[in-house]
């Protein structure tokens, strides 16, 4: 009986025991091969981490249940991310030669289209491509002009003179006629002409080919490893195993207690009733003695 009342005893002090611990952000609980386990997750400032593992509690009471650390599992925290970037550079040059146009794209070159990312991008050398643009040559325009005279014209008729001309391949237009006098005779007292020289003038375009400098583009692309800093929370998954399971004993204890509760009421009743009846016989007694 002694035996039974200090476990009873035991129990009542795992009732009431307390184990200090930070508070986890979630918690639950899963059976697995006939175990039964809770799992409490945390959240830890970066820094913290060796605090949180000291005070960790190793055991603790979930009501009349009892779990034993089983498994900690840590992640988060600062991590580098890293990833393969490529950029193409082009630039303009005026040769194809890859000696005159490696010398024009750095070596190397900064990353900086994204604010999140860093690092540092390596020329690839045979990835340079030439291309030519132009061939450097252009075409200049410029007016041509030609003077034609046409003799023996009887009289100033603009039907006869031709109305275009070529000269080196070039189509000329007629623009003017200027006319002169060619011969006269003498008609009466005047002079009077009978023939006319018409000067016919032409005009037209031309055009040259002048030679230049040639022009050319040339890309390159740039590999290399960027990187970024991210900060997370590091996250503490830490799992618990079911060690011992009082509350069917509990219940079984409760039960024995109002029993035995019970039992001591009804004997104190019992012993108040005797010693009742044993006054009541005395009195009688007394009086017959008188």
């Amino acid at each position: 009986m002694k035996k039974f009342i200090v476990m009873i005893l035991t129990i009542c002090t795992l009732g009431t025991t307390v184990f200090a611990s930070a508070l986890p952000n979630s918690i639950r609980e899963y059976k697995e091969n006939n175990n039964s386990y809770m799992v409490k997750k945390y959240e830890v400032i970066e820094g913290t981490e060796n605090e949180f593992e000291r005070e960790l509690v190793t055991k603790f009471k979930d009501g009349f249940k009892m779990y034993e650390l089983d498994n900690i599992s840590k992640s988060g925290g600062t991590a580098i991310i890293s990833k393969e970037e490529t950029q193409i550079k082009i630039v303009e040059t005026d040769s194809d030669k890859i000696e005159d146009v490696v010398p024009l794209f750095p070596s190397e070159i900064e990353y900086l289209e994204d604010d999140e990312f860093y690092g540092k991008l390596v020329l690839d050398t045979s990835s340079i491509v030439t291309t030519k643009v132009s061939d450097g040559s252009y075409y200049k325009k410029y007016n041509i002009i030609d003077r034609v005279e046409f003799r023996n014209y009887s009289k100033n008729d603009m039907d006869k003179i031709p109305k275009t001309r070529v000269k080196n391949g070039i189509t000329m237009n007629l623009v003017s006629v200027d006319w002169k006098v060619q011969n006269t005779e003498m008609v009466g007292n005047s002079q009077v002409p009978v023939s006319y020289i018409a000067i016919a003038n032409y005009k037209g375009i031309g055009s040259q080919k002048v030679e230049g400098e040639k022009k050319y583009t040339s890309s390159a692309t740039y590999t290399g490893t960027i990187e970024k800093t991210e900060i997370n929370p590091i996250e503490y998954e830490v799992t618990y195993i079911k060690v011992a399971d009082y509350t069917i004993l509990v219940i079984v204890s409760g039960v024995m207690f109002v029993i035995g509760v019970i039992l001591i009421i009804a004997g104190l009743v019992q012993n108040i009733s005797s010693k009742n009846k044993k006054r009541k016989t005395n009195i009688n007694n007394t009086r017959r003695v008188y």
